[in-house]
């Protein structure tokens, strides 16, 4: 948040997260860093007015939304026209070697592939999705010792399959969202 803060010249970066303690250790780390505010909230209800955002970028974090389409109308809803949303993600259907995280999470995940992904944001109301992957050029340690893989081999294929990113813009002349109701 910090370096995309840094990067922004005119307005504020708003950082959101579920967790309350995690708002409060970026408010901390983040404390000289006037134009970042951060704040509690859900992806399924983000505690924002339409029409607001020009850009939302989430990292690691989409495969743990309970409800991971109703978060993309979600962002769609705070998005300005021609806003644009960017969704990293290490856990996607498409890199064999992350599967078994799932069983590791300490919360549920959501297993998706990246045509999945763009679908979604499709129903969403985006245009303009794209899905690409990144790989990860760091070298993989000779031995790994780690729980979020059987050894250095597999660390190193998942970082060659890399990241995940799905992107999307909201249209001009989308339609107003619909009044937004707590259910």
């Amino acid at each position: 948040m910090r370096l995309i803060a840094r990067e922004v010249t005119e307005g504020r970066v708003v950082g959101m997260d579920i967790s309350d303690e995690m708002v409060r250790h970026a408010r901390r780390v983040c404390a000289d860093v006037e134009n970042a505010l951060f704040i509690v909230g859900a992806s399924e209800q983000i505690p924002w007015e339409p029409n607001f955002f020009t850009r939302a970028v989430s990292i690691e974090s989409a495969y743990y939304w309970p409800d991971p389409a109703r978060g993309l109308r979600e962002i769609f809803r705070v998005l300005r026209e021609d806003g644009e949303a960017w969704i990293l993600i290490n856990y996607y259907r498409d890199n064999p070697h992350c599967h078994h995280w799932g069983a590791l999470l300490a919360i549920p995940a959501t297993l998706l592939s990246a045509e999945e992904w763009a679908a979604m944001f499709r129903d969403a109301g985006f245009v303009d999705v794209a899905h690409e992957r990144i790989p990860d050029p760091t070298p993989a340690p000779e031995v790994y010792t780690g729980r979020w893989f059987r050894d250095a081999a597999e660390l190193a294929a998942c970082r060659r399959e890399g990241a995940l990113l799905v992107r999307g813009a909201k249209p001009r002349g989308a339609a107003p969202p619909a009044p937004f109701r707590i259910t």
